[in-house]
């Protein structure tokens, strides 16, 4: 578990970079003394949402989409259907490319998402009143 205690934690997380390319499962649990107990939890369950997005449905959804155009180029003729290795592989390379990249663009959106979400309460923090974290 990544315990978020400060303010310069926090802007460490929301790098784009370390956003996107940090791997593995995290579990942040985010206690800013600015915010109370309930929000400290709110928030870290939604870092912890974005953090650990699988990409699974987005690669599905893409897959499924690319299951049938390959089918859909067959039943047109543009694809002719054989059991060639030669006139199976460019389907096959499209399907895992499909589902690839659906994966990919989903886990990139919940990242970004997240750096969103982490720089929206850092500019609340830094606007507040008496606030004394400004730089």
């Amino acid at each position: 578990m990544n315990q978020i205690n400060s303010i310069e934690q926090l802007r460490k997380t929301g790098d784009l970079f370390h956003a996107i390319f940090a791997m593995g499962k995290v579990d942040y649990q985010l206690s800013v003394p600015d915010f109370p107990p309930l929000i400290n939890q709110q928030i870290s369950q939604q870092l912890n949402s974005y953090k650990n997005q699988c990409g699974c449905t987005a690669g599905s959804i893409a897959t499924g989409i690319a299951i049938l155009l390959v089918f859909c180029s067959y039943l047109t003729g543009i694809l002719e259907f054989s059991l060639s290795l030669k006139q199976l592989v460019v389907p096959i390379i499209a399907i895992a490319l499909a589902a690839t990249l659906g994966k990919a663009i989903s886990i990139l959106h919940a990242r970004i998402q997240m750096v969103i979400l982490i720089r929206s309460i850092l500019t609340f923090i830094e606007h507040k009143p008496g606030n004394h974290y400004r730089t």
